[in-house]
């Protein structure tokens, strides 16, 4: 695998205040789950006091009542050296049957439950039993109802079919395009289904251990605890605890099943080349522009000090300011969008690509951006961010270098998109790399960025040498195979030896042990025959695969192919490897999506939902989307709107809001 140099590796990670949980998959057999990327806490908090502005009910504190208070029964008064409470003022568990104490109470139940088998159970309130009762009550009338209108729609959909026409086309379908007559008994569902499984609220810490939590009760309460495959990660922290935490309780090897989002670690890439100047101090300079765009969204310091401070990064930096500058009044920003057609949009710290579409976009207007600036050249202190020739020119080239990588991230956000696509993304930014430092060898500025962020993505290139699925998504995929590794590598063939024996101890380990076989009493003829015809079923089928001949298979993706018959006939086992391996994403976009899409549910006049209705609302969603869903034709109005406080009153006495057709 082609190498940089020794590089410091180095994680960047955030606090988060919820997680979502996605199944994918393409049998029974395998599960992957990518989860949100972890946010950042000053934006949590951030949006959480706008939260509280926004709602007249959020000014009272909610006064949270204890679920568990049988932990007491568990526990030992403090010794005269010991605290009774922390400096937070929470008060302090102890164990009575170890030395254990714990300030944060929900890790107490698996304390007990883990090291001294005692199961403690959260008491509900009598509300939220009410809730519950209320909402079992309406999905089983509404599931009842719906038995009945089945019938009576599939009585009326036999009476209109003309059963005869029907297999008449379907003899002609099969006859004129020579398509296999088993045609009619092929599984309708083996495509790629995702599912959101959970949306949960995270209260109280947000360690890796809180989440691993988290995840393991809804991973149980789905009853898929033995089918977790592989987790698509960003590069927090937290993350990498919570993954030593579920491999130590669940027993597999952490290292091989964490996976990282590409679309992360390119971005990091992508800002370490914008901003970093070295390695050393690359993270550190990351940090101090996430502060200055965050303090300059909060209005906390004037636009001429973060000007002044973005002008430190150049060219970059001076249209940063031009574009907050048009963006500030009502009257700039019409007199731009007659004049130009279009606003130039402004860059965002936590959306990726953002840097990239804003320079594309004044590049494509620069013409009308330095009119513009001609006319109001005067105004104020905007002339310190005149873009003269030379500017023009470094945002050219910055441009120039970011493409691949904003064509790349754009490439793999999508579901079909597998992990074979990132090795060979990461493989072509290599070459990229390469380049550039060859084409600006004499623009020091220029070398200094891509070098920091190579050495950035160098660090995440490495690891995927943990992980054996990825050398096994091209050693499995029939038009790359080994063949392709020799071609890509050959530069360093000596990391294709151990790329393929990691993919080959995955493989022993996963396929099904041979059974000894029971001699038989064969003539000579038929030992022979057995011999002959057995001969290729004997061969491994990881070997014989890879040292195939690559086959081309057009716009459709690895997974179609190895869920046709044929390959299921001819790699029986083999197969179902290579379905686990061509089901993981090859990034967490999905779950960018549904955190998106959840901020339109939660509107501002819906700012009184709760947690769990919030979840129940986008797993229906992604569920009715995802077709996993045939018939939702009627949805509790409280789940499709928000819950006054009529609502929860009737909700908690059992009564049944009422029942609306959903259009």
């Amino acid at each position: 695998m082609q190498r940089f140099s020794q590089v410091n590796r180095s994680n960047t990670g955030t606090m988060a205040a919820n997680v979502a949980l996605f199944a994918r998959s393409a049998d029974d057999d395998y599960l992957a789950v990518p989860e949100k990327p972890v946010e950042d806490a000053d934006t949590t908090a951030e949006s959480s006091q706008f939260s509280e502005s926004s709602s007249p009910l959020a000014r009272r504190k909610r006064v949270r009542t204890p679920t568990a208070l049988n932990i007491w029964a568990e526990s030992r008064q403090p010794n005269r050296h010991e605290p009774e409470r922390n400096k937070h003022g929470q008060k302090i568990w102890y164990c009575k049957r170890c030395s254990y104490s714990q300030a944060a109470h929900n890790r107490v139940r698996g304390h007990l439950r883990d090291k001294h088998c005692v199961l403690i159970f959260e008491h509900q309130s009598a509300k939220k039993l009410g809730q519950g009762v209320a909402i079992d009550r309406l999905f089983r009338q509404q599931a009842a109802r719906q038995n009945g209108q089945d019938v009576e729609r599939e009585r009326y959909l036999r009476a209109s079919v003309d059963e005869v026409a029907y297999n008449q086309a379907l003899v002609n379908l099969i006859t004129a395009h020579s398509l296999p007559h088993s045609l009619v008994e092929w599984p309708e569902c083996r495509q790629l289904r995702k599912a959101l499984l959970a949306l949960r609220e995270l209260e109280g810490s947000h360690s890796g251990e809180a989440i691993a939590e988290t995840f393991l009760q809804v991973v149980d309460s789905y009853g898929v605890r033995a089918k977790m495959g592989y987790f698509t990660l960003d590069n927090a922290y937290n993350n990498d605890t919570m993954m030593h935490t579920v491999a130590e309780t669940c027993g597999f090897n952490s290292t091989h099943r964490r996976l990282r989002c590409n679309g992360h670690i390119i971005n990091l890439a992508v800002q370490a080349f914008l901003f970093g100047k070295n390695k050393e101090a690359s993270d550190e300079a990351l940090r101090q522009v996430s502060r200055l765009s965050r303090r300059e969204q909060e209005g906390a310091v004037g636009r001429a000090e973060t000007a002044t401070a973005w002008r430190q990064y150049g060219a970059l930096g001076m249209l940063h300011n031009l574009v907050v500058w048009i963006r500030s009044s009502t009257q700039r920003y019409q007199a731009f969008l007659q004049a130009a057609g279009r606003i130039i949009p402004q860059d965002n710290s936590t959306r990726w690509n953002s840097w990239y579409r804003m320079i594309h976009v004044a590049i494509a207007l620069r013409k009308e951006l330095n009119s513009f600036m001609d006319d109001r050249y005067s105004e104020s202190d905007i002339r310190f961010d005149y873009l003269h020739p030379e500017h023009w020119q470094e945002l050219q080239e910055i441009h120039d270098f970011l493409q691949p990588f904003y064509e790349i991230t754009k490439d793999t956000q999508w579901d079909k998109t597998s992990l074979d696509e990132v090795i060979c993304s990461m493989d072509f930014l290599v070459t990229h790399y390469k380049a550039a430092m060859e084409q600006f060898q004499h623009n020091t500025t220029m070398v200094d960025r891509i070098m920091t962020s190579w050495y950035k993505f160098d660090d995440y290139y490495t690891r995927t040498d943990d992980t054996p699925v990825y050398a096994a998504a091209i050693l499995l995929h029939p038009s790359l195979r080994e063949a392709h590794l020799k071609e890509a590598w050959k530069d360093q063939p000596q990391y294709i030896g151990p790329a393929i024996a990691a993919v080959r101890k995955l493989w022993d380990d996963f396929k099904p042990q041979q059974e000894p076989e029971i001699e038989e009493d064969l003539s000579a003829y038929e030992a022979y025959k057995k011999r002959i015809y057995q001969k290729s079923s004997c061969h491994d089928e990881f070997s014989r695969f890879i040292e195939g001949p690559t086959l081309p298979i057009g716009d459709s993706s690895a997974l179609s192919w190895w869920l046709e018959p044929t390959q299921q006939t001819s790699y029986p086992s083999l197969y179902h490897l290579a379905i686990n391996i061509f089901s993981i994403p090859a990034m967490s976009a999905e779950a960018e999506r549904v955190f998106s899409g959840a901020r339109r549910t939660v509107s501002w006049d819906r700012g009184r939902l709760s947690a769990q209705i919030v979840e129940y609302t986008e797993c229906l969603k992604h569920w009715i989307k995802s077709g996993l869903l045939d018939q939702p034709y009627m949805i509790p109005e409280p789940m499709d709107a928000e819950l006054d406080s009529r609502d929860i009153e009737m909700l908690s006495e059992g009564i049944e809001p009422r029942v609306v057709p959903l259009e």
